[in-house]
């Protein structure tokens, strides 16, 4: 079985891939029961499913697939997506998986959690009968996700450094991703892991501008006082160097150009979309207000 992704919202959506092999035709009785944190076990997917052995493809079945475009029996990303986050250590079962791949018959499902989903680390456990045996999954030590949430809770100044206050409400710990900017340049200057620890607050320092990136990068928290903003250049406009001076071209037309120096050149290169709105806001209010009105600069929450 393989997950992806292996993290979740409430109310998130989950792929769920099964591969199987077979050298003759016949039936499957799918069962996939789901077992939440707190132990409760739901029948979660139950279907008739045919598997067929490998096509033994002649010449004219490689002109065929060619001619309609269609990959057949390519590798599921989903199998290598869950080797790297689950299995980096099992690597031989990583190859006997690749080895069997176009042998074998590969079905998806997506599975989507209710908005109250407890929060935690759940399960899942196959029951797939044929011949009047049960097959379970052969990876069923690792056939399981999490459901997680996390909050932001304040932002305080803290000397010359900023603390935000990141609330873990899940029983299981996350790790994520802290990128801090420098403010004064807009540029990356520190990247670093954070460890969540379970039902918990924990508390964050940080440099400039900071952005917290979790659950695969799929989430992130943006590290803002309270109400505040970040500015973005919008993404319609490509920019050209010319002198001393910025120049933006509109992608959708070429008739549409600006040209920014001194203070508006600053607030576009500030804007990257980490930057407090008060920060670019100072270096010139009027030029600033006009840049938003006329669409060159985005106000994001």
């Amino acid at each position: 079985m393989s997950l992806f992704p292996l993290r979740l919202k409430p109310g998130g959506v989950i792929t769920v891939h099964l591969r199987w092999h077979s050298n003759f035709p016949m039936w499957i009785e799918r069962k996939d029961w789901l077992i939440d944190p707190h132990g409760k076990k739901t029948l979660c997917y139950e279907r008739l499913l045919p598997i067929l052995p490998n096509t033994r493809k002649s010449n004219e079945d490689f002109d065929l697939i060619e001619k309609t475009g269609q990959i057949y029996g390519g590798a599921p990303i989903l199998l290598a997506a869950r080797y790297l986050q689950n299995d980096i250590n099992n690597t031989s079962h990583f190859i006997n998986m690749l080895v069997g791949l176009r042998d074998d018959t590969h079905h998806y499902y997506t599975l989507t959690l209710p908005d109250d989903a407890p929060l935690g680390r759940y399960h899942f456990e196959l029951e797939d009968r044929a011949f009047g045996k049960i097959m379970r999954s052969q990876t069923a030590n690792t056939d399981y996700f999490y459901v997680e949430k996390l909050t932001l809770n304040k932002v305080i100044k803290n000397n010359e450094n900023l603390l935000a206050f990141i609330e873990n409400k899940s029983p299981e710990p996350v790790i994520g991703q802290l990128c801090q900017f420098d403010i004064l340049t807009a540029e990356e200057n520190d990247i670093r892991l954070v460890r969540l620890e379970p039902n918990s607050i924990t508390q964050v320092p940080f440099v400039g501008a900071a952005i917290f990136m979790y659950r695969d990068g799929d989430e992130f928290i943006r590290l803002l006082p309270e109400k505040e903003k970040a500015c973005l250049g919008h993404p319609q406009f490509h920019m050209e160097l010319k002198n001393q001076s910025t120049i933006l071209f509109a992608k959708d037309s070429s008739s549409q150009s600006y040209e920014l120096s001194g203070i508006s050149q600053k607030i576009w290169r500030l804007s990257n979309g980490f930057i407090p709105k008060s920060i670019i806001r100072n270096l010139g209010a009027g030029i600033y207000d006009e840049m938003v009105q006329m669409g060159i600069i985005m106000e994001i929450d």
